[in-house]
């Protein structure tokens, strides 16, 4: 706190203030219990008032900063500050005297906290010059991390995009596979229908054959018993035709392809693409080679008892015949 007294009015006890060579104050504290003591700044105000009056004056104000610092520099050679004497005091009957001692001690305290003050700022300046660099490095790192993560997203989006076209290949080539086999498979079923037919054909010719050999063989031994009524009426008569079988009949050269298809697929297209697939084309496939080697062995056995029927049947054109539903059952 600040104790001032107004030296021009000092009021009824005037007297008192110069029984002591201390002034004496009772003061109720409602603090913290620190006294705080604030330097005598008369010469500051003595000053102040002075230099109001200069400013007064037009021209004097830039010279006041020269003036004031020697007017300052005089006073502090001549002046030394007065300092009080002042006993303060407590509830407890103890006062701090203020004199010299306490004044050196209270210019070693600040002096200490000057000191720990500017060794904390000297702390403070080197800890924001180490953070300079901190955050420099700190820059560059973020920089590289970028970097590094843009490059290994690039390296990996190139990665997967090759990826992605190589397994879009794999899959049209999957796709290929599985079209070629039902193309394959559609062609054996019009080549099995086909030959059907021929075996059909074939086994009319067969039937017309032995038809006509027998036919031929009737009136030959009828020409040998002397049945025919004239020389001249015979001679008219040509001799009867007998036509050989020439349908051809072959199983299709689309099975051994059928069958390197359906193993490549299994080979190299997953499972979970072609299912059943390969099953249902070998099923198929089963299906139709059991029906034409049926037929083949019904015809067969036609052409067996057309030539104990009819044993004038050639040889040769027999054996043609049975080539070929042998040629088909191998």
């Amino acid at each position: 706190f600040n104790v001032k007294l107004d030296k021009d009015n000092l009021g009824q006890h005037h007297n008192n203030f110069h029984k002591d060579a201390s002034l004496q104050c009772i003061v109720r504290i409602i603090s913290d219990a620190k006294i705080r003591l604030f330097p005598d700044n008369s010469l500051q105000l003595k000053f102040e008032e002075i230099k109001k009056s200069w400013q007064t004056s037009k021209g004097r104000a830039d010279t006041a900063q020269q003036t004031r610092q020697k007017y300052l520099e005089k006073q502090s050679e001549n002046v030394e500050p007065n300092k009080y004497k002042v006993g303060i005091k407590k509830d407890d009957d103890q006062a701090i005297i203020v004199n010299e001692e306490f004044w050196n001690k209270d210019e070693e305290i600040q002096q200490d906290i000057l000191k720990i003050n500017s060794e904390r700022l000297q702390n403070e300046k080197q800890f924001r010059a180490g953070q300079t660099d901190n955050v420099n490095n700190h820059g560059s790192y973020i920089e590289k991390t970028q970097k590094l993560s843009f490059d290994t997203t690039q390296k990996y989006d190139n990665e997967d995009l090759e990826k992605r076209g190589g397994l879009r290949t794999e899959r049209m080539e999957w796709n290929q596979r599985l079209t070629d086999l039902d193309t394959i498979c559609n062609n054996i079923k019009e080549n099995f229908n086909a030959l059907k037919e021929s075996m059909n054909t074939l086994n009319t010719e067969i039937s017309q054959m032995a038809e006509e050999t027998k036919i031929a063989a009737s009136e030959t031994k009828d020409k040998k018993k002397g049945k025919v009524k004239s020389k001249a009426k015979s001679k008219s008569k040509s001799k009867p035709k007998i036509s050989k079988p020439s349908t051809e009949i072959h199983l299709s050269e689309d099975i051994p392809k059928l069958l390197e298809q359906c193993k490549n697929i299994q080979q190299y297209v997953p499972k979970w693409v072609y299912g059943n697939k390969t099953e249902e084309c070998n099923e198929i496939l089963n299906a139709l080679i059991y029906d034409t080697i049926v037929q083949n062995n019904n015809q067969f056995v036609e052409l067996i008892s057309h030539k104990r029927n009819v044993k004038e049947i050639d040889d040769e054109t027999f054996k043609e015949c049975n080539d070929k539903y042998m040629n088909i059952c191998l």
